[in-house]
């Protein structure tokens, strides 16, 4: 079948395309080698910037403490082929150099040291270990003040508040642990020291057992200082708790001879608190409620005061009722 004017006009507009796209690919390709090409050339040659490397410092004396804040990095101007500037400006790279104690100077008849950086320019290379030049150093001082180190066992002070929720209360003792910590650091600041606290914390509505990590409170003061912990653990024992009531006998204690005493009544009721875990636990013969007899008070009243003279460990809060008895002083 013959083919119309428009099947004409595409076909011949794809065979020029097919044309113009082959072209423009080996466009493209020229241009990509080329700047592969040039990228090449520029790497290879040297150039002259300034790089930022970090510090650390090592071998100083263990029985003294550097007390001022030492730089953390330091810039240089460097001269170094484009491939390994390209590693350190566009990759974010960051080399650690070394200072030594060996490194430093005194000054102020042997109390403080210094490090002139540009003398340790071949040193710095050499840990580089990568082609590149130094070619100075923007800090050519570095300072160091030193303080006698020492030891100091402080106790810790809890700034630590916390509130029950209705019906419960410490089910035992609070245990804190460590109760003091080791700390080392500058003479100048640990004799000022008696002792060392948590941060605040608050806590309420406290229903159930809980271990609660106290940080230290570490200001800006104390940062040269080091501790043997940082955090305070207190573990706090909970337990909802219940009101019960129990019915005891009196004891007079110091009757005369040859007498005896009724009281009236002869038992007093105990009103206390205690955990439901030892609810059941409670037992009338773990009480002793006793009274005393007084000759010379006996004509100044006819009551006899009561109180407990033993109770469980476990039972809080408690109140006895009546708090004073009627008694018959009788011969036999």
């Amino acid at each position: 079948m013959q083919k119309n004017i428009f099947q004409l006009i595409r076909d011949f507009i794809q065979e020029r395309s097919f044309i113009v796209n082959g072209k423009f690919s080996v466009f493209i390709i020229c241009i990509v080698v080329s700047l592969l090409f040039w990228l090449l050339t520029v790497l290879s040659n040297s150039y002259t910037t300034t790089l930022t490397f970090q510090l650390k410092y090592t071998n100083f004396p263990p029985d003294k403490i550097i007390t001022n804040k030492l730089p953390s990095s330091i810039d240089a101007s460097v001269t170094a082929k484009g491939f390994l500037l390209y590693s350190y400006i566009l990759l974010n790279r960051s080399d650690t150099l070394f200072i030594s104690e060996k490194n430093s100077s005194s000054k102020n008849n042997g109390k403080d040291y210094f490090v002139a950086t540009n003398q340790l320019i071949s040193e710095f290379v050499e840990q580089l270990n990568n082609n590149m030049k130094i070619n100075f150093i923007t800090t050519d001082t570095i300072n160091f003040y030193y303080d006698k180190r020492v030891f100091k066992v402080l106790p810790v002070k809890l700034n630590f508040k916390y509130m029950f929720e209705k019906q419960y209360q410490l089910s035992g003792m609070m245990k804190v642990s460590p109760t003091k910590v080791v700390i080392s650091g500058p003479v100048s600041i640990l004799d000022k020291l008696t002792y060392i606290e948590t941060e605040k914390v608050n806590i309420t509505h406290l229903n159930k057992s809980l271990q609660v990590n106290l940080p230290l409170k570490i200001g800006k003061e104390f940062e040269s200082l080091d501790f043997s912990s940082k955090i305070i653990v207190v573990n706090i024992p909970v337990e909802r708790y219940t009101e019960a009531n129990i019915e005891i006998p009196i004891s007079v204690s110091n009757v005369p001879e040859n007498y005896t005493i009724k009281t009236f009544p002869d038992k007093i009721k105990v009103k206390y608190t205690v955990a439901l875990s030892n609810f059941e636990k409670v037992k009338p013969e773990m009480f002793t409620a006793v009274a005393e007899y007084n000759a010379n008070d006996s004509n100044k009243s006819n009551k006899l005061k009561v109180s407990l003279a033993k109770t469980p460990d476990y039972v809080l809060n408690w109140q006895i009722y009546p708090q004073k008895v009627e008694y018959i002083l009788q011969y036999k």
